[in-house]
């Protein structure tokens, strides 16, 4: 019998082993991957508003290097002259037209012909130009003894202007060197950003190629005539 119980109370204590280290026991959520899935979402999150951010300051930093080119950003740009274009212009056109049947056929007495007409045309461009004053300028530029002079010189202000034309209001008198009646108002095509084109009531269609040169050329050499007075 004694044999029996210690038998009886080993088997007991081995079981009770047993189901203390097999039984169920508790177990916790993978909390941590999750979390870390949120982590590297919002990670992904962060890094497409820096994307975007990235995207929309080179846009804004090009917009104010290269602001939109307006007509009168174009005629008034610093160092810009527009030289007469004899040819496509409507007054040169119609004496090509007369050389070509003067000449018959012969090209040197065609050239002497055209070159002749040329000189006979004494304006050779424009530019408009602010003083130190602040004061906006007409300038039609020409040529007299070999020299560059200034022929008309008008104030002007910007009246109004669309996406390819511009309108200047002109203010005062004539201050160049050969005065003329001036117009109020003075209408101006910019088709595209190397020429201008001016509708004269009796040449016609008059065109302007944009070339850049020093705001010096004709303003020393005019003498004083282009002076505000």
């Amino acid at each position: 019998m004694r044999t029996d119980a210690i038998v009886g109370g080993l088997f007991c204590w081995i079981l009770a082993l047993g189901l203390s280290a097999c039984g169920p026991q508790k177990t916790e959520e993978p909390e941590a991957p999750k979390a870390a899935a949120d982590e590297a979402a919002d990670d992904k999150s962060d890094e497409g508003d820096d994307e975007e951010a990235a995207d929309e300051a080179p846009a804004e930093k090009q917009e104010d290097e290269f602001p939109e080119r307006t007509p009168e950003r174009f005629i008034t740009e610093p160092g810009t002259f527009f030289g007469f274009n004899f040819k496509e212009s409507d007054v040169g056109s119609k004496k090509i037209e007369e050389c070509e049947t003067k000449s018959k056929g012969d090209p040197e007495k065609r050239s002497k012909c055209v070159t002749k007409a040329q000189k006979e045309f004494e304006a050779d461009g424009m530019r408009f130009i602010k003083d130190d004053e602040g004061t906006w300028w007409w300038i039609t530029m020409g040529k007299r003894g070999g020299r560059a002079v200034i022929l008309h010189r008008i104030e002007f202000e910007v009246a109004g202007q669309t996406k390819d034309s511009i309108t200047l209001k002109l203010k005062g008198k004539d201050r160049g060197s050969k005065p003329m009646s001036v117009p109020p108002e003075l209408k101006i095509q910019v088709p595209n950003d190397y020429e201008i084109l001016i509708d004269d009531a009796k040449r016609g269609k008059m065109v302007y190629k944009a070339r850049v040169e020093t705001e010096a050329r004709g303003e020393a050499e005019a003498g004083g005539e282009n002076k505000k007075e």
